[in-house]
């Protein structure tokens, strides 16, 4: 599970029992998650491509403390969605996330972005 507050990101998995927290402003998310995203301001755009219904869109903070890139995919039709991304690490190693069967809600609860401790989610299950 990956969840940010706007805050702390924090990547939780239960089957291995780890609890992994970073400041937001230490990932490449900071670019796209923070309260006012201005890409031209923060960012080195650094890939921009359209193969079909495909847009790659490659980004690094222009913040020389925040190292990595992100890579965004979004598809084109039927509407434009985000459909996967690959964040590379200061060591330059990737991590890939594709996004399949997004339920889309038209309202979420702020509280389902806090992350709670490993040890009150398992007692909840």
């Amino acid at each position: 599970m990956i969840l940010s507050d706007g805050e702390w990101m924090a990547i939780q998995d239960l089957d291995m029992n780890t609890d992994d927290r970073v400041e937001l402003d230490r990932t490449p998310f900071r670019l796209l998650l923070k309260k006012d995203v201005d890409l031209l301001r923060d960012a080195h755009i650094t890939e921009v491509k359209e193969v079909d219904d495909v847009i790659v869109l490659g980004l690094r903070d222009r913040n020389p403390d925040n190292p990595g890139r992100i890579k965004l995919v979004l598809t084109r039709k039927p509407a434009v969605e985000l459909k996967e991304w690959i964040t590379t690490d200061s060591q330059g190693l990737d991590t890939r996330v594709e996004l399949t069967e997004v339920n889309k809600t038209e309202q979420l609860d702020p509280a389902m972005f806090k992350a709670k401790s490993l040890v009150f989610q398992k007692m909840n299950q």
